[in-house]
Parts: structure tokens; C-alpha cells; sequence
């Protein structure tokens, strides 16, 4: 409609002679002239947020995982060891267990603490007493090792488990106290500091509860490269190796035994791994696996879940790398 009307408007001062028009009328084309201004395309004129970061940094950050992950794919393994990688569909077996959500394996999120949980500096006890005298404590393991009590004073916590500490607590209150009750709680847990380095994702130090084990400090720090052993992890405490931890014996048989609690101070190592070898065929867990060493063909079968109904074990055939690169 406002363009109809200009045109017409324009035909009409086109065939008018000016001399027709009063000079207001005049004066009011002249000033509709002026100040009519072309409208902007439909579409142009929309609000944007304004660009805090600049558009370089904008285009940066715009998907930084992607960018990211192909910068540290290239660099970490190198063009030819990933054509490689792509060209076989054997993994190595196990390093997907960490690739779940970490903070389900916190260990502060886990249940009460076993019977056996010995006292330590930090550590929260809840104490309540009932019966003709009403009491409640809430104490906390100092530096020392111990906790006080009002009119019974310092009582040696640090060794302790909850139960041996209510015995100990009951005969001190019994010289005060008769007739009476008590239950001892194990509140918030004390905090150590521990240190995760070698192949995993995240090194560095980290703190958890002192129900802390050598997989959850792995699962704190990421989890381990496929570069690292899952058989040879290191528990090293006081500058010595403490113990060594195969995750084989979790993952094919469920023995977590050497699964041990940590300490304030501990350092968990996971050095690069050893000697591998593939299996593939009729067999139900296709994989790449760690050797020990001394493993023989049945025994990386067993690793693999076993044979087939339908496997010919008569025909086996085994591709060795000999000397010079030869293939045997």
C-alpha cells in the first residue's frame, strides 16, 4: 500500500504543474521527500548478541572436541600406525571399562564402610547415649590419633575399628555413668591425598575418602591409554613398589582381591605396556591381549572365552615376527 501511494504520488507531481499547487502543498511534498527513506529488506534488521570474545575465538571454540580429538589423534599415534589401527577390527581387550561415568566410581558415594575400617586422623565418629543419662557426641580424630570427651578426656582412636572403639568408650563412661547405652556411628570419612602418573589420561595428585582403592584412583585419573598394561599396575607406597595389580584377574574371573585401599601419600603407576598378541577366528571374544610372559596358545584362548562349537583346532596357525622383519 505505501509503495502504491508513492508511485502515485510521483505521477501525479509528474503530471501537475507546479503552478497548480498551493505553496503548502508544496512545501509538504518537498518535506514527504525528504524524510521518506528506502525500508531494508525483510530479514536484515535482527538482534544478535553482542561477540565478547571476538570472532576468531568464537570460531575457535565454536566445537573444540572435534578439533581437539583430531589434533591429539594425529599427533599421539602418527598417520601410519592410525591407517593401521583403521585397516584391523581387533581392539585391545578391557580398556573400555573406563569409559563410563567416573563419578559412579567415587568412592564416597559407596555404601558404610566394612566392619574391618580401621580409625584415622580426620576421620567422624557419631556417639549417642541413652538410658538414665542422655548424651551425643560428635567427634573427630585429631592429628594424634585421638578425641575427647568431656570429664573423660583423651581416648586413643587411630587403629581402632567403630566396634573395638564402643568397648573402649563403654568403660570410660562406666566410671562415670551407670545404667545406660551407647552406639558409635562412623560419620564423614577422612580425606587423603593420593597420585596417579603414567599411562592414563589425567596424571597428577587427587583427593578421595580413605575407602579409596587402586581402581578408583585409575578411574580418578580417567582411566588408562591403550599405550598402558592393565596387567603390571604399580601400588607404590614409602618409595616401594608395594604391590602389582593384574586387571585380567577382574576382568575374566572377577577376583578383586588385590584391589588394595589406599593411603595418604600412595602413588599408583601404570607403566606402558607389555607384549601383546592378537587372536581372532572362531573363538567368542575376539581381541588383542597383554602377555606376562609364559602364556602359551591355550592360554590366550582361555582369554579370549574359549573356542567355537563349530572351531577346526587342528588347523591353528600362528603369525610370528622373526628376525629382520621376516614373518614366520
Amino acid at each position: 500500500m505505501i509503495l502504491m501511494v508513492v508511485i502515485w504520488a510521483g505521477i501525479c507531481l509528474g503530471q501537475e504543474p507546479a503552478s497548480r499547487l498551493t505553496p503548502e502543498e508544496i512545501e509538504l511534498l518537498r518535506k514527504y521527500k525528504t524524510e521518506q527513506k528506502p525500508s531494508p529488506p525483510p530479514g536484515i534488521d535482527k538482534y544478535k548478541t553482542p561477540d565478547l570474545y571476538g570472532a576468531s575465538d568464537s570460531t575457535k571454540i565454536r566445537n573444540p572436541r572435534a578439533s581437539a580429538t583430531n589434533d591429539v589423534n594425529l599427533q599421539g599415534i602418527g598417520a601410519a600406525d592410525s591407517r593401521s589401527l583403521k585397516s584391523s577390527q581387533l581392539r585391545p581387550f578391557g580398556y573400555e571399562i573406563f569409559e563410563g561415568d567416573q563419578q559412579l566410581y567415587d568412592p564416597s558415594l559407596t555404601a558404610l564402610p566394612p566392619d574391618d575400617y580401621t580409625l584415622g586422623p580426620g576421620d567422624n565418629l557419631i556417639v549417642n547415649v541413652w538410658g538414665r543419662v542422655e548424651l551425643q557426641y560428635d567427634l573427630t580424630v585429631d592429628r594424634e590419633g585421638k578425641v575427647f570427651i568431656p570429664r573423660v578426656g583423651d581416648i586413643m582412636a587411630l587403629g581402632c575399628t567403630a566396634e573395638k572403639f564402643r568397648q573402649v568408650l563403654q568403660t570410660k563412661l562406666g566410671q562415670i555413668y551407670s545404667e545406660f547405652q551407647l552406639s558409635v556411628a562412623i560419620g564423614k570419612l577422612r580425606q587423603i591425598r593420593i597420585y596417579v602418573f603414567g599411562e592414563v589420561k589425567m596424571p597428577g595428585g587427587y583427593t578421595s575418602t580413605s575407602l579409596a582403592t587402586i581402581l578408583n584412583a585409575l578411574y580418578l585419573a580417567g582411566g588408562i591409554t591403550d599405550n598402558g598394561s592393565l596387567r603390571k599396575i604399580q601400588l607404590i607406597r614409602h618409595t616401594k613398589v608395594h604391590s602389582t595389580y593384574d586387571l585380567y584377574e577382574l576382568l575374566l574371573k572377577g577376583n578383586n582381591s588385590n584391589d588394595l585401599k589406599l593411603l595418604s601419600g600412595d602413588v599408583v603407576y601404570v607403566p606402558v605396556t607389555g607384549p601383546r598378541v592378537g587372536i581372532e577366528g572362531e573363538i567368542r571374544r575376539p581381541a588383542i591381549y597383554e602377555l606376562q610372559g609364559g602364556e602359551t596358545i591355550t592360554r590366550v584362548i582361555s582369554f579370549a572365552g574359549g573356542t567355537t562349537s563349530t572351531a577346526f583346532l587342528q588347523s591353528v596357525s600362528l603369525d610370528r615376527v622373526g628376525q629382520n622383519d621376516s614373518r614366520m
